[in-house]
């Protein structure tokens, strides 16, 4: 066999080789992508949001009287469920033309079909609720509100009435309607304060 016919033959039987290696390089960096695209959707769903700045959800009587309004420094709109993601929350009641409660919180999360809201408190700030007068004040670290303004707080919640007492209890619950505190009900390792004015004895 001369050298021309013997590279022929090298040529011949490389060739095979050589697209197969090209095919499973190819085939292996196919799976790889897949894999690393498979894992991006799943760190980083591709569920719409919208953000918006300032945002404001609120509900009026069959007297087109506001009953409540929320505010949020930041609402994140899911689109597949409407619920919205709230930083720096704030919720008023009104009575009338008059505020006369209002609720602060650092996050949460409220439903625009439902109106359920939920809010949480971080390490720097609890959810606390405040009466017109300021002379009631609740405070827990969770506080949930369906849309009759029924509500539950808990973990680590109090509630006080200046200059009158103070009661502690794993969860309050009640109601917002009328614009104030009623129904309350406390469980859970439930204990009273009284507030007592010192006496000076000579």
């Amino acid at each position: 066999m001369n050298l021309k016919s013997v590279v022929k033959l090298v040529l011949a039987l490389t060739i095979p080789t050589v697209i197969g290696s090209f095919w499973y390089y190819s085939q292996k960096q196919a799976n790889l992508e897949v894999e690393n695209y498979n894992k991006d959707q799943k760190d980083h769903p591709t569920t719409d949001r919208t953000t918006v700045k300032n945002y404001k959800l609120q509900e009026v009587s069959d007297d087109n009287e506001l009953k409540w309004q929320l505010f949020a420094k930041e609402g994140v709109v899911m689109s597949e469920n409407h619920d919205v993601l709230l930083q720096k929350v704030a919720i008023q009641y009104f009575d009338g033309k008059n505020i006369k409660m209002e609720i602060n919180a650092p996050v949460g999360k409220t439903n625009e079909d439902s109106r359920d809201v939920i809010l949480n408190s971080t390490d720097k700030q609890k959810v606390e609720v405040l009466s017109e007068s300021g002379k009631t004040k609740l405070s827990a670290d969770k506080i949930s509100i369906n849309s009759k303004n029924d509500f539950e707080a808990s973990k680590d919640v109090s509630i006080k009435w200046a200059n009158q007492a103070s009661v502690f209890g794993n969860t309050i619950s009640g109601s917002f309607k009328d614009s104030g505190f009623n129904n309350l009900t406390v469980k859970g390792n439930t204990h009273a304060v009284l507030a007592c004015k010192q006496t000076k004895v000579d």
